[in-house]
């Protein structure tokens, strides 16, 4: 069982209340033009806040992932370089346990992990391979970015994609800014 930090508690708490208020606040005035333009103006701007919150909130998650699993893998490689490999497979356990963890969503609830890019893919089961590298190069001399919600966004000089992993068909859904959407099958993970 994961133990959370007492400050990462708090947060789940204080953002737990933030989105029942902000849910209470738009059930009890469902028609905006009853309110008056300055409180309509004011609660634009708190669902904004809230909002900033939440992107804030995961990738700061996000990040301190990275930094930790960056911090295992550093160990695995020390560990194997003096031959202590009893060592370096514990720590390698824990890094995999670490890469397979639930992300939270606003509420704090589980949802399902974010799944990495880096690796090679097969096109739409044609032969068509696209690679994408851990330092962020990615296909057609293109680069790629992963945001907090998981989704990748992939741009080259001619188009930008947005890649959302469909965990049931364990597939990439490419979606181009043109609206055409192929699919990426596994062949590498790294």
């Amino acid at each position: 069982m994961l133990l959370m930090p007492p400050s990462l508690v708090k947060a789940r708490f204080t953002m737990r209340i933030l989105v029942i208020t902000a849910l209470m606040i738009s059930s009890v005035h469902s028609e905006e033009s009853v309110l008056p333009s300055s409180i309509q103006s004011a609660k634009a701007e708190y669902v904004a806040n809230c909002e900033g919150l939440d992107q804030k909130y995961r990738e700061s998650v996000r990040k301190e992932r990275e930094k930790y699993i960056a911090v295992l893998e550093r160990e695995v490689s020390r560990q194997t370089k003096k031959g202590n490999l009893d060592l370096a497979l514990a720590v390698k356990a824990e890094k995999e346990s670490i890469e397979g963890q639930f992300t939270l969503d606003i509420l704090g609830d589980r949802i399902l992990p974010i799944q990495s890019i880096v690796g090679k893919w097969k096109l739409n089961g044609t032969d068509q391979i696209r690679e994408f590298m851990k330092d962020g190069a990615a296909p057609s001399n293109g680069t790629w970015s992963q945001n907090p919600d998981g989704t990748v966004r992939w741009s080259t000089k001619s188009n930008t994609h947005i890649l959302t992993f469909d965990h049931t068909s364990q597939a990439w859904v490419c979606v181009r800014d043109d609206g055409y959407k192929v699919t990426l099958q596994a062949i590498e993970q790294k």
